[in-house]
């Protein structure tokens, strides 16, 4: 039989949580003698911006253009083309790493890893190539192996200080398991933007094309391009989203280090506090307020974001 699994070893160091900030803060003016003399009294202060508010620009993918001509950094009349040589195959796989969109912000370290470029272990018995932190140093709490066995053959005997999680993408095994007890088990083995609170996020692309933007707070974010066979990382606390950019279905495997599993909508979050000052942060109208969800909408499609 052909065997295909997909391991996701999970360590025990923690992301450090991201911090948090506030881009608004409320101003006062005065003028001398302005304030009424009789009761000491003054108009209340007015709030406004301490920074600019964000694009209404929809930051469409560039996938579909670059797919069929030459990628450039050119984004309406900014940018300019490239004199230099390029390698095009590769910056067709990230449009967004050469055009990126107005909401990439600040600096986020790298959370994708494509198995296409890990090395490869190849033996006589199938091939095994891995991703660990030293190809994303962000991430230090999960690592995951891409395997192929070939039919009657044996993974070597072995053992992991981590705790291991294994999925079989194609074709059946058996796993023969014993613990430091010496108890033995034999078996045979056959998103809508939000963060988790908790627990880091391990993901592997398995079909389609995916685009994903991390925020990490503070005015930091970043937009990454995935494809099948590719790797994510989300740390903690992190706020992101997966779209499916491509024109056919996008399958996906998300992995969590935790027997509970949590996260947070933020269109659900929003319809749960007070409308006004969900307008007074973000400037959203009365109609687009009304249309944010109370139930979690895990998976929303074309005009529903």
């Amino acid at each position: 039989m052909l065997f295909i699994p997909l391991l996701a070893l999970a360590t025990y160091a923690a992301a450090a949580p991201a911090g948090t900030s506030s881009s608004l803060s409320l101003t006062s003016t005065s003028t001398p003698g302005s304030s009424a003399a009789s009761t000491g009294t003054s108009a209340a202060a007015v709030p406004s911006p301490t920074v600019a508010y964000a694009s209404d620009d929809p930051n469409y993918s560039y996938l579909d253009q670059y797919e069929s001509g030459t990628p450039e950094p050119i984004i309406g009349a900014a940018g300019a083309n490239i004199l230099g040589p390029q390698n095009i195959p590769l910056e067709r796989q990230s449009p967004d790493f050469m055009a990126p969109p107005t909401t990439d912000s600040g600096s986020v370290q790298n959370v994708k890893w494509p198995m296409a470029i890990s090395h490869n272990r190849v033996q006589d018995g199938g091939w095994a190539r891995q991703q660990n932190e030293h190809d994303m140093p962000l991430a230090t709490a999960m690592a995951g192996v891409n395997m192929r066995l070939k039919a009657g053959a044996i993974r070597e005997l072995h053992w992991h200080v981590t705790a291991e999680w294994g999925y079989v993408i194609a074709g059946s095994c058996r796993v023969n398991v014993v613990d430091q007890l010496g108890r033995n088990y034999l078996a045979d083995v056959v998103r809508e933007l939000h963060w988790h609170p908790t627990q880091p996020e391990w993901t592997f692309y398995l079909e389609g094309n995916a685009r994903v933007t991390v925020f990490a707070s503070s005015g930091n974010a970043r937009t990454f391009d995935y494809q099948a066979g590719d790797i994510g990382y989300v740390p903690p606390t992190f706020g992101h989203y997966v779209e499916n950019t491509g024109n056919t279905t996008m399958k996906y495997l998300e992995i969590f280090k935790t027997d509970k599993y949590e996260d947070i909508s933020l269109n659900q979050w929003l319809a749960l506090t007070p409308p006004e000052m969900v307008k007074a942060h973000l400037q959203l109208d009365d109609e687009t307020i009304s249309q944010l969800q109370k139930v979690k909408p895990i998976v929303v499609g074309p005009g529903e974001w």
